[in-house]
């Protein structure tokens, strides 16, 4: 009867898992905001504590205070953003001719064709220059349309009726030949996902803000209940946050400075998306490596040496920074393995997103301090802090109970069996 109430649980706990998954995921364009407005909360619940205590004002006036400095910086951070993407369209032309260049010396390198077609990269070149026209004005080229007629009509004199269809057409199949639309529908994809994803980062900033400044209002009691459990998952994940915080805000610093010594444009930016990536473990600082290298190849001003320097270098804070400094510092404060942390990184990157990935640790750290405080689902918390031996010996001393139960005056032998009924 005891082990039949065990299956029983068991299925009703995987069953009340998968339609929390599926809530979540369902209810995800609302709990994301409202989830993140907490954690943020929970991080600057004491900055706000400590501005209400030394200039001995009211909460409204804290929070007030709190709201003026975030929304100030936003305000600087987005400018400076701004900046950066107009002076990056402004220098658009310069790394036109800096990817019609790297095109030409790519396309140089494929052996010439039977057919004679051994011109690829100039071919490649004059189309990139129809393709993306030069911002330079040049007044110097004219209307190919201004001297077609008297071509045309020069022409006509001369040829004859067998030879209007001799004019070779244009390979349909050519690569070169569909650059144009290629170029264009993606040019016309990427300006609607970017414009579509700061669209979206507006809305959803001002629905966390509107949450935080209801929680903060109401107090820190009012996000986390003062009894033992909570309190010692909200120590520990303000901790975290703010450790990491420091952590990725120095990283981000010296990342941006880096790329902005060596001329990279969008160094702010990089430096801010650095900082927000490496909340995401293990994957994040390996995306703020990657994103950078595009504009750094196309840099006209930079030579061979100065590229691979400032690709080493800046992959080289990440590594420290990940691998030395912040282990260091934090040490294993959540003591969550890390295929625990791989798993949950998947699972919330797959239900919420980039937010889920960044949420993913502290969200895991909590079910496992939840999951150790109760006798039916330690195991749960013994499996997310990978320790395999608890679990074999708790294995073991199930089945030893088991054992005990069903046979109560010992297994029988094997000679016992064998005896005829």
């Amino acid at each position: 009867m005891g082990g039949e109430l065990k299956v029983q649980t068991i299925c009703l706990m995987v069953l009340t898992a998968i339609a929390a998954v599926a809530v979540l995921y369902w209810l995800g364009p609302v709990l994301v905001p409202f989830v993140l407005a907490v954690f943020l909360v929970v991080g600057i619940a004491p900055l706000l504590d400590l501005i209400q205590q030394r200039c001995r004002a009211p909460r409204i006036v804290a929070v007030a205070i709190t709201f003026l400095l975030g929304i100030g910086l936003m305000a600087m951070l987005w400018s400076v953003i701004w900046l950066s993407v107009v002076s990056l369209i402004q220098d658009a032309d310069t790394y036109r001719k800096r990817f019609a260049q790297l095109a030409t010396q790519i396309t140089s390198l494929i052996p010439d064709t039977p057919l004679g077609q051994n011109d690829r990269g100039s071919r490649l070149t004059a189309e990139l220059d129809t393709v993306l026209p030069s911002t330079d004005g040049d007044e110097h080229e004219e209307d190919p349309q201004q001297e077609e007629p008297e071509e045309q009509a020069e022409g006509d004199d001369r040829e004859e009726p067998g030879d209007r269809d001799e004019p070779e057409q244009q390979d349909p199949t050519d690569p070169i030949a569909d650059f144009h639309d290629l170029t264009g529908r993606h040019f016309r994809t990427g300006l609607t996902y970017v414009t579509n994803t700061l669209m979206d980062i507006l809305s959803n900033g001002t629905i966390v803000l509107i949450f935080m400044f209801f929680l903060l209002l109401g107090g820190s009691s009012s996000v986390i209940p003062r009894s033992g459990i909570w309190m010692d998952i909200e120590s520990k994940i303000r901790s975290y946050l703010v450790t990491k915080t420091v952590i990725s805000a120095v990283t981000g610093a010296a990342y941006g400075l880096v790329l902005w010594l060596f001329g990279i444009p969008l160094a702010v930016v990089f430096a801010l998306l650095a900082f927000l990536l490496n909340f995401i473990p293990n994957i994040g600082p390996i995306i703020a490596c990657l994103l950078p290298l595009p504009l750094i190849v196309l840099s006209p001003d930079l030579s061979l040496t100065a590229m691979i320097t400032v690709i080493v270098v800046s992959s080289l804070i990440q590594f420290v920074s990940g691998n030395v400094i912040e282990p260091k510092i934090m040490g294993d404060s959540f003591e969550l393995h890390p295929v625990a942390i791989l798993l949950g990184l998947m699972i919330w990157g797959m239900l919420w997103g980039i937010i889920g990935m960044i949420l993913a640790t502290p969200v895991i750290a909590a079910m496992k301090i939840l999951f150790d405080r109760f006798e039916r689902t330690r195991p749960l918390a013994e499996l997310l802090a990978g320790r395999f031996d608890a679990l074999m010996h708790r294995a073991e001393g199930v089945g030893s109970r088991f054992r005990l139960t069903r046979f109560p005056y010992g297994e029988p032998s094997a000679e016992n069996d064998s005896r005829p009924l």
